[in-house]
């Protein structure tokens, strides 16, 4: 609502070329987060899968403490939770820095979106008054909210679909114990 609203202001008050360019440019900038995202879910996943086998392992290391102390092991399981835990902070960062980049292209997007609309004017030689510009630049830090906004809801959206996706593994994993119980 907000967005077709500051869209009907950049209309009213820059025309019809400038309002459609900024509406292609934020089109733009949410479009070109999509691979992003899909990115980040991936990564989340991949994440989940680490810590997860990395706490397996750490909790059958400390389950089987006293054979490892009785056998000398320590070193040998300490060695391969560490390298367990250097593969999920490699698949951390590489997630941390695909977020980086959606905050970027976001934060960018406003600055984005204003050079585009008055590009449009000045080459269509629109009259840029003092009242118009400061308008449209009104315009534009209401537009900035919503998206700004966006990447955080983008990174809950995917972090959810990860959840979801391994309560329902989690729960199939049951039934399907439970089935392959009864008929034994």
């Amino acid at each position: 609502m907000v967005v077709i609203l500051a869209l009907t202001i950049l209309y009213r008050n820059l025309g019809f070329a400038p309002s459609i360019a900024a509406l292609s440019a934020t089109i733009f900038v949410m479009v070109s987060n999509t691979p992003l995202a899909n990115m980040q879910e991936r990564l989340h996943s991949k994440i989940m899968e680490a810590k997860d086998s990395r706490i397996k392992a750490t909790s059958e290391t400390l389950r089987s403490m006293r054979v490892l102390k009785l056998h000398s092991w320590e070193s040998t399981f300490l060695k391969k939770l560490l390298k367990l835990r250097e593969t999920e902070r490699s698949w951390l960062k590489k997630y941390l820095y695909t977020c980086s980049a959606v905050a970027f292209l976001f934060w960018a997007s406003p600055t984005l979106v204003s050079v585009v609309t008055f590009g449009v004017c000045i080459v269509l030689g629109t009259p840029l008054t003092s009242a118009t510009v400061l308008s449209a630049i009104a315009t534009f830090r209401i537009l900035q909210e919503p998206i700004n906004n966006l990447p955080e809801l983008i990174s809950v959206i995917a972090q959810t679909k990860v959840s979801l996706d391994r309560i329902q593994e989690f729960i199939k994993g049951k039934d399907q114990k439970k089935l392959f119980t009864v008929s034994l």
